[in-house]
């Protein structure tokens, strides 16, 4: 199943020359060898429903993208002081799951991420709805000169 262009939004970030175009064009400047990384969640920030990228699966035109792997980082967070009282805030250690792949050339080409979309039971566990194809097409402008 795919999921609708209207059915969700695509942001993308950088130091520079990002151009988000819509729900499905993304055209940014890179070097070969960049680091991609693609996150998901849901409306409800994953607290309700769940959104995962499973994989990241070449279309067609130009294989500008390569090395996909899944990674799951652990950073400092920010939470609430507790379920009552929201300040102070207290700093907590919280894991973040992404995708990242390198940029091996300019072009432009389409992409399928697989989204795994989750739902809570009456007991607040996650269950799966089902997966669904996110299309989007990527343009990587290259840039001169060499990676830091």
């Amino acid at each position: 199943m795919s999921i609708s262009q209207d059915q969700g939004h695509v942001i993308i970030t950088g130091s520079q020359g990002v151009e988000n175009r819509g729900a499905d064009e993304v055209v940014f400047e890179a070097r070969p060898g960049d680091t991609l990384r693609f996150f998901t969640s849901s409306g409800s920030n994953n607290f309700e429903q769940i959104a995962v990228i499973e994989d990241i699966r070449f279309a067609e035109g130009d294989e500008i993208l390569k090395d996909f792997a899944q990674q799951t980082f652990e950073r400092t967070g920010v939470a609430p002081h507790s379920n009552t009282d929201v300040l102070p805030a207290r700093l907590v250690q919280q894991q973040f799951r992404l995708s990242r792949c390198l940029v091996v050339c300019g072009g432009t080409g389409s992409y399928d991420l697989v989204v795994a979309l989750y739902d809570r039971n009456e007991e607040a566990q996650p269950r799966l709805i089902g997966r669904y194809r996110w299309a989007i097409q990527l343009t990587a402008n290259i840039q001169k000169g060499e990676n830091p």
